[in-house]
């Protein structure tokens, strides 16, 4: 009995640790995820201006 008390303690330690660590790689990811869309943006709007640049010097 005693050692089930203990493995229960261990449990209930580790378990809101783990939903700690799990919140945050969420959070991570979704950062992640967040910037990729933005450097996206940021590469499509370079290239746009780049093709402006080059239409413009063909005239």
């Amino acid at each position: 009995m005693n050692e089930t008390n203990g493995s229960s303690e261990k449990l209930s330690k580790t378990i809101p640790a783990t939903d700690e660590i799990a919140f945050r790689a969420s959070l991570l990811a979704l950062s992640a995820a967040v910037e990729a869309v933005a450097a996206r943006r940021a590469t499509e709007t370079t290239a746009d201006i780049a093709q402006v640049n080059e239409r413009e010097n063909r005239f």
